[in-house]
């Protein structure tokens, strides 16, 4: 309670004009005329948040009598996977007993809301795109949080088993409540084979598609747009490739390089004419695989059969880079020595996984300086039957809690792609992009005692409550939710849609304008969602 304290007692409050808040974001996705002309508002649909958790006493999260409107939280951070019902929330709820469970970050209940917080705390105008949608929260990874004011230490963690679990988990509860459902895998950034052939992708494309009514699953693309950080293009036979690129910090960083598993190339990574790694002479065979150590590199080669990201359809073969040493110029030589793929070389794909963050999206840091090209979703966003939303601007201004105005317009112009949206193609050449809802700096639901909230002056939340306070979500991870209610929105209208025609019809209702130029494109997709018009087609 200190910090809310704290909060309540700054001077100053967030400074947004009456449709500034999310009934402004339901307004320009349509989401508030689907609402006030249809009467649906996602009841009777369920929406899984796979992401860090959730604030699941907030009220936002409630029924008007006071109950959870959670149907349960899967929760694997203690070390075992603990599940906690509805009967369980509502005691705590009602006792005032904390469960342990947890959102130590923030960026789970944030999600959680934008999709179907109902704004309780603020008489509906920070409600989500699907305020009456039921809940299932897993909490399948964490950012790490620091100890404060009297919250303990949160350890980081993921584990791609863990996210595997948690959508079976899904799975079996819709089931079970016989409920159309919409999941939200609210996480990703470059790597793997970005072509569907993952088992991540796999195991998406077996849970929702053709003939699987009520089933929906939605990832955003990333946060890797606008940067130099996909390199590709052909080796020649008995020929080499120099990819030259710049590293800009101290902090090792990571390259992830794949090339069809018939050929064979040699792999090294120089500085300043000296080797840093090397592959060995012969490269491995697809059963096998190669590492080597050196002073400031790590490199692995895998053949196709030993591929972390599943082996039986990826068909291709992967080199792992992980860099430390000084700031400079490196280059990563590709040798041709048996290529069968293509007459005319060997393609490969080499990606920067560390990549800039968001909030230093125009600035210079790693990057390729040469044989750049476009694409830069990532992998679980590739799947066949997922659905991808990018992220356009919302908002380049505001005033925060202190009375500063705040100015955001290096990141892209209101109405404009978001510099930072990863976009297509994916690496086998579909678009990735599907269409793009707004996220960049929306205001939503905080969760007071994360860690996101400790950061008052960056984050720039507002406090008019005892326990309850709206701030600023950003990036590909507040467009994803957006798009995810508008997907519930279209389950409450229609049931019995499958994922391909959810996402046909969003494509085919998405409104296009000066700034989507003419669609399809992979920045884009099909351009910018409209609740309003995808509902109003598949409203029975």
């Amino acid at each position: 309670m200190r910090f809310l304290a704290r909060l309540v007692s700054l001077a100053f409050l967030l400074h947004i004009s009456a449709a500034q808040g999310m009934d402004k974001v339901r307004q320009i996705t349509g989401a508030a005329r689907v609402h006030r002309e249809m009467g649906i508002t996602g009841k009777g649909v369920l929406v899984a948040i796979l992401d860090r958790g959730i604030d699941w006493a907030n009220r936002d999260f409630r029924n008007p009598d006071g109950t959870t409107r959670i149907d349960s939280i899967w929760d694997p951070s203690s070390g075992k996977i603990e599940i906690y019902d509805r009967v369980q929330i509502n005691e705590a709820l009602k006792t005032g007993r904390m469960l342990p469970t947890r959102d130590a970050v923030g960026h789970g209940t944030t999600t959680a809301a934008i999709v179907a917080g109902n704004g309780f705390n603020s008489q509906a105008r920070y409600a989500g795109i699907a305020p009456e949608a039921t809940l299932i929260i897993a909490k399948i990874t964490s950012d790490g949080a620091p100890a404060h004011d009297g919250q303990a230490a949160e350890q980081p963690f993921y584990q791609q088993a863990l996210v595997l679990q948690a959508m079976d988990y899904v799975s079996q509860r819709a089931k079970k409540l016989s409920l159309p459902c919409v999941i939200l895998l609210n996480i990703g950034t470059m790597g793997g084979p970005t072509d569907g052939t993952s088992a991540m992708c796999r195991k998406i494309d077996a849970m929702v598609g053709p003939d699987k009514p009520g089933m929906a699953f939605v990832t955003g693309p990333g946060d890797a747009g606008g940067r130099q950080n996909h390199a590709g293009g052909v080796v020649p036979k008995q020929g080499k490739i120099v990819i030259r690129f710049w590293k800009d910090s101290e902090k090792p960083i990571n390259i992830d390089l794949w090339y069809p598993e018939t050929d064979r190339l040699s792999v090294s990574v120089v500085r300043g004419g000296n080797v840093e790694c090397k592959s060995s002479s012969e490269p491995p065979d697809n059963d096998g695989w190669f590492a080597s150590k050196g002073k400031r590199c790590r490199y692995m080669h895998l053949g196709s059969k030993k591929l972390y990201f599943g082996a039986e359809q990826t068909k291709k073969r992967e080199v792992w880079f992980t860099l430390a040493g000084p700031r400079g110029e490196y280059e990563i030589v590709l040798q041709g020595k048996q290529i069968e793929s293509n007459p005319n070389g060997s393609k490969f794909d080499a990606l920067l996984v560390s990549a800039n963050p968001p909030d230093t999206i125009t600035a210079p840091f790693h990057r390729f300086l040469n044989h750049v090209v476009t694409g830069s979703i990532w992998d679980g966003a590739s799947a066949k039957h997922n659905i991808c939303p990018g992220d356009f601007v919302f908002r380049t201004s505001y005033k925060d809690v202190t009375g500063v105005t705040r100015v955001l317009n290096r990141e892209g112009a209101v109405g404009e792609l978001w510099k930072g949206s990863s976009t297509g193609p994916t690496l086998d050449g579909r678009l990735g992009v599907h269409f793009c809802t707004p996220g960049n700096h929306i205001f939503t639901t905080y969760c007071p005692t994360s860690s996101w909230a400790q950061q008052r002056y960056a984050f720039n939340f507002v406090a008019t409550g005892q326990d309850w306070i709206y701030g600023r979500a950003s990036a590909v991870s507040a467009s994803a939710p957006v798009a995810t209610g508008i997907v519930a929105l279209m389950l409450q209208a229609d049931p019995s849609l499958d994922a391909i025609q959810i996402r046909e019809t969003l494509c085919r209702t998405a409104r296009k304008d000066r700034l989507t130029g003419e669609v399809p494109n992979p920045r884009w997709g099909f351009g910018k969602a409209d609740a309003y018009q995808a509902v109003s087609a598949v409203r029975k």
